[in-house]
């Protein structure tokens, strides 16, 4: 009986501590999977983000849909194809949130920065963007418009990699830039 228990107690042992967060990136870094976004009110699907905690969604670093993620010390890689659709329900829930800082603008005559999407915008230029104009307008015209957006798109699928010390993001890339960067930058990482 004694035997059994030890033996119980050993295999208890190892699954525990052989069990890691896959999400927990370090360096605050963390990977949100697609099954887990619904639930923690991220409709977005999959996403790689930075923040002083977990679920607290406070800079996005790369978009759904992630297929492929790995991390060591110092770097992320990740490998998405990029979803359209949600990236574009992504633009306009963030500006109908914005509409509210558009307003503050116009009371206030304040400007301040807001995020949208991937960078900080002023409110005024919110406010110039959405004045008048209905949303899925202004969604397409980003969508169309920005270089961030054009770049995630040129390719079928994109890769990253996310440079923990400095927060930078290198990407999206081809497989071949993907392949010379990691080269070049010593990153001894490749898709599980």
């Amino acid at each position: 009986m004694k035997i059994i228990r030890k033996n119980l107690l050993f295999i208890f042992i190892i699954c525990f501590v052989s069990c890691k967060d896959e999400t927990d990136l370090g360096n605050n870094f963390y990977y949100l999977p697609d099954y887990e976004s619904k639930d923690v009110g991220c409709p977005y699907g999959s996403i790689v983000y930075k923040s002083k905690e977990k679920y607290a969604f406070e800079k996005t670093f790369v978009y759904t849909d992630i297929v492929g993620i790995n991390n060591n010390d110092s770097y992320i890689i990740v490998k998405q194809i990029p979803n359209k659709k949600l990236l574009l329900q992504n633009i306009k829930d963030d500006l109908n949130d914005l509409k509210l800082w558009s307003n503050y603008y116009l009371e206030s005559k304040k400007g301040s920065l807001v995020d949208l999407i991937y960078k900080k915008t002023s409110i005024y230029d919110i406010h110039k963007l959405i004045k008048n104009k209905d949303t899925e307008i202004v969604v397409d015209s980003i969508f169309k418009n920005d270089s961030f957006c054009k770049s995630m798109f040129r390719n079928k699928i994109n890769y990253y990699i996310i440079q923990k010390d400095k927060d930078i993001v290198f990407g999206p890339l081809t497989f071949n830039e993907f392949e010379v960067m990691k080269k070049n930058k010593n990153i001894d990482l490749d898709f599980k």
